[in-house]
């Protein structure tokens, strides 16, 4: 599955490249906000590694990335999962449990 998402995102940015980098990168703004929040980052990796990220204005004159914000972009910034905390529990709660030992 991974293979055919980088083949996919692949063919979508060499299209993209030569007729309009802005859809590209849209819609790689949009993938990365999906990986962010599904916690898929083993996905964002492959885009890496594969050189799958915004196209930049060196690329095409067209676009408005410059290099060094296509590789700021590449940055995943995890999202910290910090457990919900514990619901308190009032002290006269407490003190009634207590009560009914």
């Amino acid at each position: 599955m991974m293979t055919k998402v980088i083949d996919c995102l692949t063919t979508f940015r060499q299209e993209s490249c030569s007729i309009d980098p802005s859809t590209y990168n849209k819609f790689l703004s949009s993938l990365k906000e999906v990986v962010t929040s599904m916690s898929l980052s083993d996905l964002w990796d492959h885009v890496k590694e594969s050189r799958l990220g915004m196209i930049n204005s060196e690329e095409n004159a067209r676009s408005s990335v410059d290099r060094a914000a296509a590789e700021e972009f590449l940055k995943l910034e995890q999202q910290s999962q910090q457990p919900a905390p514990a619901p308190q529990v009032q002290n006269d709660d407490v003190e009634d449990l207590l009560d009914d030992m």
